[in-house]
């Protein structure tokens, strides 16, 4: 009995010889165009052999649409736009430390890189507040969805500040 790939592959090599008759009479000769098949005709056949179709993945929202306007908001001078964001490592000996990074997206500048064994909200609010002092606070400030910035305290306080999250 002959493994599933193997009898999918000899499937597959008649139908394609199949198919390239029906475009070429000489189908025997070496063909000078790639083929390319359509995807409902590789699953069809995938299916037909037993094998498991991948699930198709959903196509993925733009930033852009396509008159050139911006979904996401661009940074138009120094201090518009700050993001902040966590960054995960391991020393030698496999003990994690993480590192908050805050940047200015507008001069790309490297505005903090704290370094701690464990950074909670509170130690977030202690690097804003010092950047904040520094460099006066940005019109906006952008991160991803981690429990440290979607905590209350965070949030109530960028919001006491007049500074508005994206």
């Amino acid at each position: 009995m002959q493994p599933a790939f193997a009898t999918a592959s000899l499937a597959a090599r008649e139908e394609l010889m199949s198919f390239q008759e029906l475009i070429d009479p000489c189908a025997g000769a070496e063909i000078a165009f790639p083929l390319v098949f359509p995807r409902v005709s590789v699953e069809r056949i995938w299916r037909r052999e037993g094998l498991k179709v991948p699930q198709r993945q959903p196509k993925r929202g733009r930033l852009w649409f396509n008159d050139g306007s911006c979904i996401r908001l661009r940074p138009q001078y120094t201090g518009h736009v700050w993001s902040y964001d966590f960054v995960a490592d391991r020393t030698h000996d496999g003990r994690a430390f993480r590192m908050l990074t805050v940047i200015d997206e507008h001069s790309r500048q490297c505005l903090a890189i704290h370094v701690q064994r464990k950074l909670r909200s509170d130690d977030v609010l202690a690097i804003l507040t010092e950047l904040f002092q520094r460099h006066g606070p940005p019109d906006h400030i952008r991160s991803d969805n981690g429990a440290e910035f979607t905590a209350h305290a965070v949030r109530d306080w960028l919001g006491r500040i007049g500074v508005k999250t994206l």
